[in-house]
Parts: C-alpha cells; structure tokens; sequence
C-alpha cells in the first residue's frame, strides 16, 4: 500500500448484502454524524434489507447519512452500481 502512491477514492458503498446490518449502519452512522462527505466523492448506503432500512430509519440514521451527504438506497441491487455515475454525490 505504501508504494502505490496517493489513491483517490471517488465513490464508497457501505453497507449492500453482506455489509448492510443494523450494526454496520450505527457504525457508519457514528463516523459520519456532524460530518460531510467530500465534495467530489459519492457516498451510498444500502441496508442488506427492508427490515434494516426501517430500523435505521426509525433510529434515525438515515438521517445521518443523508445529512452528511450520503445517497441511502432501500434495497440492494448491483445493476443500481453501475448506474451510480449518473447520481450527484450531494443533493443540489
């Protein structure tokens, strides 16, 4: 890592169908609380499932995560990846 240099990241997942517990979310959502995603990079958060977007959603992290200027999507599926370019990294 340390030889290959500066790396720019422009977009990070968190979350999807294996990362996407309850307890994935409140840990995202404690790192990014009171904070902003950078400007040029494209921050999504997917619940691995309904029942996890609801329970964020009632804990508020969603919230959190679209404060900060996340795109929160409620269900996981990869073709919505490679549509990512076309989404803003911050709401307008």
């Amino acid at each position: 890592v340390k030889e290959s240099g500066e790396v720019r990241i422009d977009q990070v997942v968190i979350g999807s169908c294996t990362n996407g517990r309850i307890s994935d979310m409140r840990a995202a959502a404690k790192v990014l609380e009171g904070r902003k995603v950078k400007d040029g990079v494209r921050a999504i958060v997917i619940p691995a499932t309904q029942a996890v977007y609801l329970q964020a959603m009632e804990e508020g992290l969603l919230k959190i995560f679209i404060e900060s200027g996340c795109i929160a999507w409620d269900i996981w599926n990869p073709r919505y990846i490679s549509q990512a370019p076309q989404w803003q990294p911050h709401p307008p």
